[in-house]
């Protein structure tokens, strides 16, 4: 059995869109993934970030981890048999960034950041089979299987991203292009959006928001700057 049932999900998701910032800092947050026309698989989970400011460049990395499952399942039936079948679809995806981007002052409360990143992007994809027939005359078949199937993709990505300060809270509205580099490349364009809202000098939270046309990541994240 082909896992090819399952379209091709590597061509449609990219990184979670960390924002760099122009200080050093690590996060942890939660994200949630949309693909437009496939309400049956919504994959959620954790991620880490860093970023290391230098005089002239900073530099930023993270992994991000998330999965979800889905079932189909059929029943046929008459006087005579019975036959269930029962496909149970876990998918599982890591991704792993490196980045350099470089920041311009425009204002003493408005910078905007250039940044460059490469991401290493895998999906494991799991089905479960079972498939049961009994009839009135005694005949019974029982078959299970687990199928598994693995994917990577290379994605190549740059980025322009305005950050604008208000006192505790910081907008960040970005624009960028991304290379998915695998068997079928492809081409997207890329809109950001980041809100944030700082407690103290060194902790803040901050909701992201990433559409890549096809999809879109939203995510909320604490962050220590030190």
């Amino acid at each position: 059995m082909k896992l090819s049932y399952i379209p091709p999900l590597i061509a449609l998701i990219a990184t979670s869109g960390a924002i760099a910032s122009p200080t050093d800092y690590v996060e942890v947050g939660y994200n949630t993934l949309k693909i437009d026309g496939m309400s049956v698989i919504k994959p959620s989970g954790y991620g880490v970030a860093i970023n290391k400011n230098f005089d002239s460049f900073y530099i930023t990395a993270g992994y991000h981890t998330s999965d979800d499952s889905f079932e189909n399942s059929n029943l046929y039936e008459d006087a005579y048999y019975k036959q269930t079948e029962n496909e149970k679809y876990t998918l599982s995806f890591s991704q792993t960034e490196i980045g350099i981007g470089k920041i311009f002052n425009i204002s003493e409360t408005s910078t905007i950041d250039i940044v460059g990143s490469y991401t290493n992007f895998k999906v494991k994809n799991k089905v479960a089979v079972r498939y049961k027939y009994e009839s009135v005359y005694g005949d019974v078949d029982d078959f299970s299987k687990v199928y598994n199937e693995n994917s990577t993709s290379d994605l190549f990505t740059i980025e322009a991203v305005h950050n604008k300060t208000f006192g505790n809270v910081t907008t960040r509205l970005g624009l960028g292009f991304e290379r998915i580099q695998d068997q079928e490349s492809e081409n997207n364009l890329v809109y950001l959006a980041e809100l944030s809202y700082a407690f103290t000098d060194n902790l803040s939270t901050n909701v992201k928001y990433r559409n890549a046309d096809e999809y879109y990541t939203l995510g909320a994240y604490i962050q220590y700057t030190f």
